[in-house]
C-alpha cells in the first residue's frame, strides 16, 4: 500500500528512502504517495515520526519496523484472547 509523508517542521527536511532514493520536502509540504516498502523498517523515518518531524500517512505497517510489521499481519483476523 502506498503511503505519504508530511513534513511538519517549518525547514527542509531531507529523507531517504530503503532504496537509496531521496525526499525532500518544504515546511509543511506532503509527498508524493510512495510504495510502503519504500519506508518498512527504515529507523530514520521511525525517529522522524517518533520526535515529530514527519508524519506518516497510509498503511500503518509501512513505517514500522519490520518485525512489528510482520507480527501485525500474522494477528490480522484473528482473535486475541
Amino acid at each position: 500500500m502506498n503511503i505519504r509523508i508530511t513534513n511538519l517542521t517549518n525547514r527542509l527536511t531531507v529523507i531517504s528512502l530503503n532504496s537509496g532514493r531521496t525526499v525532500i520536502l518544504g515546511p509543511r509540504e506532503t509527498s508524493a504517495e510512495i510504495p510502503g516498502t519504500e519506508t518498512r523498517g527504515n529507523r530514520t523515518i521511525e525517529k522522524m515520526s517518533h520526535e515529530r518531524v514527519v508524519s506518516v500517512q497510509g498503511d500503518k505497517t509501512a513505517a514500522m519496523p519490520a518485525k512489528s510489521a510482520q507480527k501485525a499481519k500474522a494477528h490480522r483476523g484473528k482473535k486475541r484472547h
